[in-house]
């Protein structure tokens, strides 16, 4: 039987305990310290333990971790394997490490100051093809030191991905900024940090089609870090009253069926039922065709959207949007728009919506058509509803998280409305669908997937959140490697903009 794996005589020696602190004041690593330790305080403080344990025992450990149970993390932040709390297992090599991570605990305590407890986390994690952690700062309770010791093979290389990436941050906001360093795993090397309100980091996508990163990760805990106050950090988009348009512009554009009276009331039927539906061959196949190619031309100037902690996708410039986007946009945010949108959801966005509780109307009565304003049109009458809107590039890395609900913030509900572009190629391994939650609850209301020529609409109350899931490097192997879409998020008029 192979005996188990301790950790190096390198970090038991004193010289080396004296030089590690010596390094961590310095901020650097300092003269005289093994090479099989880096220290730094860029972007935030951490230290990189080449061979942490001694390589007898050390294929022992890697077998026993392998043979536990993995079981499937998956939700906005994250994708990859996991196994339940390994700190109470009996296994040999698993309690060595455990020994050699209370030995380590007692040089953090010295390096950082700090008086960490007994309590140290332990998770194995398995990340394949795809899998990938996003941009966090681990703040949790008592965490105080993150750790991550890795198990991958011998051969991995920076092409595999998998990488720790550490963020710079925002002097003023606070909020991570771009990626300044990146580290690869590398086998037996073990990885810690000081968590902190400045320590946001990620496990950058898995690349390898073949190879597993095999890792053991946790935190010691001790005395809550003392964090700054948190400002109101909150970016919200721009928020328009209904526009004016033609009527040509309307008809040329919308599928008449769904501006038919009798058919915006049995949607509505449908949508007062399940808050969601699909409009599906929503614009004429000739328009939504030339928006499809406009969106893939080169004017367009496509800006980065952040912090990496909420979401990270291009966002267009409107003003350098082609004619036929900008008219289709004029056509979503129209008072038109409102109109139908009213009659087909029930929801109140415009002064002549049917009521949907009147008693006026018998069942066998067909709806009275209602006429929007057209442009020229000088009506006194208010609008009801908002709207805000982005046109969106989705690429590879492209996200969203569930903070990304800034816009609509002291609203009692939403209407989401979403058009696809260039999604023929789609497909749900890919990422990039829209998952919709409960607040406080991981079980998933409703998955809302990419489809070309459909005008999607969700009501979306002030208890539901929703995401886009990460858009993996699947998309890479397509022949255009982006989507797009139109979002939109319509809401009731704020009282204060009377």
């Amino acid at each position: 039987m192979s005996s188990a794996a301790k950790i190096s005589q390198v970090l038991n020696s004193n010289l080396t305990k004296n030089k590690l602190e010596e390094a961590f004041r310095l901020g650097s690593t300092s003269p005289g310290l093994s090479d099989g330790l880096i220290c730094s305080h860029e972007p935030f403080v951490h230290c990189i333990v080449r061979n942490f344990l001694e390589q007898e025992g050390l294929e022992e450990l890697q077998r026993t971790i392998m043979e536990l149970k993995f079981c499937d993390k998956n939700n906005d932040l994250y994708k990859f394997k996991q196994t339940k709390a390994l700190e109470e297992r009996k296994e040999p090599a698993i309690k060595q490490l455990k020994s050699a991570l209370n030995t380590l605990k007692n040089h953090l305590s010295k390096i950082f100051n700090v008086e960490l407890s007994d309590k140290i986390d332990m998770f194995a994690a398995k990340y394949s093809y795809t899998d990938t952690l996003l941009c966090h700062d681990d703040e949790l309770e008592s965490r105080r030191i993150a750790y991550i010791y890795y198990l991958v093979p011998q051969d991995w290389s920076v092409k595999d991905g998998g990488a720790l990436d550490l963020f710079s941050t925002c002097s003023e906001s606070g909020l991570p900024d771009t990626i300044v360093k990146s580290i690869s795993p590398v086998k037996n090397s073990l990885i810690f940090f000081e968590v902190t309100d400045k320590s946001f980091h990620q496990v950058a996508e898995v690349l390898s089609q073949s190879k597993c990163r095999l890792s053991v990760s946790g935190w010691f805990h001790g005395p809550p870090y003392p964090r700054p106050v948190c400002t109101n950090s909150s970016e919200c988009q721009m928020i328009f009253d209904p526009n004016d348009i033609e009527e040509e512009i309307l008809y040329s554009y919308v599928n008449n069926e769904y501006i038919n009276p009798l058919t915006q009331s049995e949607i509505q039927e449908k949508f007062e039922e399940d808050s969601e539906i699909q409009l599906a061959d929503f614009i004429s196949l000739e328009k939504y065709r030339s928006i499809c190619e406009a969106l893939k031309g080169e004017s367009i100037n496509w800006k980065k959207l952040g912090p990496a902690n909420k979401r990270n996708v291009e966002v267009a410039d409107e003003d350098s949007l082609p004619e036929s986007v900008k008219q289709c946009l004029r056509l979503l945010t129209s008072d038109a728009m409102f109109l139908i949108l009213s009659n087909i959801t029930g929801l109140r966005l415009h002064p002549l919506a049917a009521d949907s509780n009147s008693d006026d109307e018998t069942e066998s009565s067909e709806p009275e058509p209602k006429k929007p304003r057209s442009e020229g049109d000088n009506s006194d009458e208010s609008p009801c509803g908002q709207v805000s809107y982005q046109v969106r590039r989705w690429s590879h890395g492209a996200y969203t998280l569930l903070h990304d609900t800034d816009v609509e913030q002291g609203k009692d509900f939403a209407l989401d409305a979403v058009m696809y572009f260039n999604c023929e190629e789609w497909d749900a391994s890919q990422g990039g669908f829209t998952s919709y939650i409960a607040k406080g609850d991981d079980e998933e209301l409703l998955t809302l997937e990419p489809r070309e020529n459909c005008l999607s609409l969700v009501y979306r109350d002030a208890d539901s959140l929703r995401f886009v899931k990460h858009v993996n490097h699947k998309i890479t192997n397509t022949a255009h490697p982006y989507f797009y879409d139109i979002c939109l998020i319509y809401t009731e008029r704020s009282p204060e903009n009377d």
